[in-house]
């Protein structure tokens, strides 16, 4: 369909629920969405820095929801002063416009991106095209689905010591659509109906990474994150949690720690009622790497306690051996 629909996102086989997306290592998943899809389709393409994929062992760290693999968009980069601005213009109506502008010293940095996005949109009950002389022929009489999105980034770093560092992020991020009863009897009542539905997200990260000796890393992780849309009554979901994690580099051993307490909490609309409002997790989680030769191995594991439903775990178990330079082979169960 047109801009702001639904998207998903699916890794080696997997289910759009089991892939992971994240933003600067903080979920979006939209959990007022029953397949917790992520609001991928709204994201300031100018803000994104790089793009890294987990498709490995490691990725069972993150929980059950990263069967498939993560995604992390990164945002933050390294220019320390530079402005960009991006404008643009397309079919149905469409007008877009958006600014980044970093500046800071050595030890302190900040950085702001703003972006707007509008379309007229489309019907996508088009007439056929050899019944008609014109795409405006097909569209005449049907009504459109425009879809406008406004995005705001805040983020501030700054070095509180030559192994500390300290790091904050704000974004919002506001969109608007038209879209049709995919329920009805009549087709073409089905799509000229008029709903529409505002989706809003909202996230608060605070970082703070800590290098102890022997390049050892301590990163400790305070979000909030906020899914808001009024589609059919409304939904509300936040996700609230800390994080720390001890990673210890190596070449023949690495290994890395962490430990996570999150609260989930779902508000619906008047009427509804939901058996459970919020739920606390808790997970201890661990990866370990090493080298045997020419043989690698990797182990990840991650335990869940859960408030309001059964505790897991997720694990990953692969090995990798080089027989020759240019061949490989590896497996691993999960």
């Amino acid at each position: 369909g047109g801009l702001g629909q639904v998207s998903s996102i699916r890794m080696r086989g997997s289910d759009t629920g089991d892939v992971l997306v994240l933003i600067d290592g903080v979920p979006i998943t939209d959990t007022t969405d029953i397949n917790l899809n992520p609001k991928t389709s709204i994201l300031n393409s100018l803000s994104i820095e790089r793009i890294e994929i987990v498709k490995g062992n490691q990725s069972a760290v993150w929980g059950s929801q990263a069967l498939g693999g993560v995604i992390n968009i990164i945002t933050s980069d390294d220019e320390r002063e530079v402005t960009r601005a991006e404008f643009g213009a397309g079919s149905y109506g469409q007008k877009s416009t958006r600014v980044k502008s970093n500046w800071g010293n050595d030890s302190t940095q900040f950085s702001i991106s703003a972006g707007y996005l509008q379309e007229d949109g489309f019907s996508t009950l088009e007439r056929r095209f050899d019944e008609v002389d014109s795409r405006d022929d097909a569209q005449a009489g049907l009504e459109k689905d425009p879809y406008r999105e406004r995005t705001l980034m805040l983020q501030a770093q700054t070095e509180l010591s030559y192994s500390q560092e300290l790091k904050l992020s704000v974004l919002d991020i506001d969109s608007f659509i038209n879209y049709d009863d995919a329920y009805g009897s009549n087709p073409l009542a089905i799509y000229n109906a008029e709903l529409s539905s505002e989706t809003r997200l909202n996230q608060f990260v605070l970082t703070h990474k800590a290098e102890t000796g022997n390049s050892n890393l301590i990163r400790t992780q305070l979000s909030k994150t906020t899914n808001e849309r009024t589609q059919t009554g409304g939904f509300k979901g936040s996700q609230t949690s800390i994080s720390s994690r001890y990673q210890k580099p190596g070449d023949q051993l690495s290994a890395s720690y962490g430990i996570l307490l999150t609260k989930d909490s779902l508000d619906l609309s008047e009427g509804s009622k939901p058996s459970i409002h919020e739920f606390d997790t808790y997970e201890l989680n661990t990866v370990q790497n090493w080298a045997i030769g020419s043989t690698r191995f990797d182990a990840a594991v991650a335990y869940q306690i859960r408030s309001e439903f059964e505790n897991g775990a997720t694990y990953r178990l692969g090995f990798k051996h080089q027989l020759r330079p240019e061949i490989a082979l590896g497996g691993n169960i999960s």
